[in-house]
C-alpha cells in the first residue's frame, strides 16, 4: 500500500493553461531582454571599432545605462512600483549628474575655458 501511494505522489501535478501562459508572458520578457541587450553589445562594439577613445567612454556609459534601464523596468518590476520607489530613484539621479558637474567645474576655469589637470 505504501508503494501505491509514493508511486503517486512522484508524478508531477497536471499543469494548468493559466501556468503555461504564465511562462509563456515571462519567456516573451527574457527574449525581449536578450534582443535588446545584444543590439547594445553590436552597438557598443561598433563604436569601439570607429571613434575615438572619449566617445568610446561616453557611448560604452549610455549603452551601460540603456541595458540598467531594461533590467530594471522589465525584470525587477520597477514599472509597477509606488510613486516613492521612483521619487528615490530621479533624486538619485539628479545628484548624480550634480557630482560629475561639480567635478566638472572644480576642474574648469569658467572665466578663461581653461581646463586643469592637477596631477
Amino acid at each position: 500500500m505504501s508503494e501505491s501511494k509514493h508511486s503517486e505522489s512522484s508524478e508531477p501535478a497536471p499543469v494548468s493553461e493559466q501556468q503555461v501562459r504564465e511562462v509563456e508572458k515571462h519567456m516573451k520578457k527574457y527574449v525581449l531582454i536578450g534582443g535588446v541587450q545584444a543590439i547594445m553589445v553590436l552597438i557598443a562594439v561598433t563604436v569601439a571599432v570607429n571613434v575615438s577613445a572619449s566617445l568610446q567612454v561616453l557611448a560604452t556609459l549610455l549603452v551601460t545605462c540603456v541595458n540598467g534601464l531594461v533590467i530594471a523596468l522589465i525584470l525587477m518590476h520597477l514599472k509597477e512600483e509606488k510613486q516613492t520607489i521612483w521619487k528615490f530613484l530621479i533624486f538619485t539621479a539628479i545628484f548624480f549628474f550634480i557630482l560629475f558637474f561639480l567635478t566638472y567645474l572644480a576642474r574648469t576655469d569658467v572665466i578663461t575655458q581653461t581646463l586643469h589637470n592637477h596631477h
